[in-house]
């Protein structure tokens, strides 16, 4: 099935929206700095610790101070037949994907916010990709890369080699890195994963390798897919460059995912 017939079907059949999931608590007084949290809750930085919270009064039980979506999110395999992909709700009348048997969705807007962040990209090489039982911090790790995309990740790395080269008498400084240009924290902007610690001075050479070798079959994955091509892709015509920018994300995401 075609790009173009795809497209075409989402177009048929009831346009059914909503789901089961129940909607989150509320988060009264935001921080603009830091719009995750509350005004009372602060960013600081430590040399040796890195980016932490800090609250500025004392905090009564139950009182809620942080609600964040996550910058993304993956359904483990055994359950792509019973929950949702996009929700991760149960599904009592299940959707299937317009090109694959492998997956469900609760809801018409679920499978469509799924094929345009992530499933068009993924669709095809489920099979691989879960029959290879990489673990669920790889399937993560492979996730962020299929919604945030080829082009918006060579903008942020290239954006953040920018601002650790900045002197901090410019603005610059640890303790700016993860922050856009608005000076605003926020959990949609891949610089707040990109910049986080890995400790990876810490892990034996056996661990480096083996999420090594991980990244360099998620990649190979990716050349089976349209995310270095809108229309399809062919391997031998990925350019070296964009191999070795994805790559050196998937090795850096399986390094930081899991500390």
């Amino acid at each position: 099935m075609t790009m173009d017939e795809i497209e075409n079907m989402k177009n048929f059949g009831p346009q059914v929206s909503g789901c089961l999931a129940k909607p989150p608590p509320t988060l009264s007084d935001p921080n603009p700095i830091l719009p995750c949290a509350r005004s009372d809750v602060r960013i600081q930085y430590h040399p040796d610790k890195g980016r932490y919270l800090v609250a500025d009064k004392d905090v009564g039980p139950g009182e809620v101070l942080l609600l964040e979506k996550p910058y993304s999110s993956v359904l483990l395999p055994e359950y792509y037949s019973t929950h949702c992909q996009t929700c991760f709700q149960r599904v009592l009348a299940p959707m299937p994907c317009w090109c694959c048997s492998k997956v469900r969705f609760c809801s018409d807007e679920c499978r469509l916010d799924a094929w345009e962040s992530f499933h068009k990209i993924e669709c095809q090489q489920l099979d691989l990709i879960s029959g290879a039982n990489l673990g669920k911090n790889a399937m993560l790790a492979f996730r962020i890369l299929t919604s945030s995309g080829k082009i918006y990740l060579e903008y942020v790395v290239n954006k953040v080699k920018e601002e650790i080269e900045k002197p901090e008498n410019e603005g610059g400084g640890p303790e700016k890195l993860g922050f856009n240009e608005e000076g605003v924290y926020d959990a949609a902007d891949y610089r707040t994963i990109y910049t986080l610690v890995g400790n990876t001075k810490h892990r034996g050479v056996g661990d480096l390798f083996k999420r090594g070798l991980m990244a360099a079959f998620m990649l190979k994955i990716l050349e089976l897919t349209p995310f270095f091509f809108n229309g399809g892709s062919d391997p031998r015509n990925v350019k070296l460059q964009d191999k070795i920018l994805v790559g050196g994300e998937e090795n850096y995401l399986h390094n930081h995912i899991e500390n």
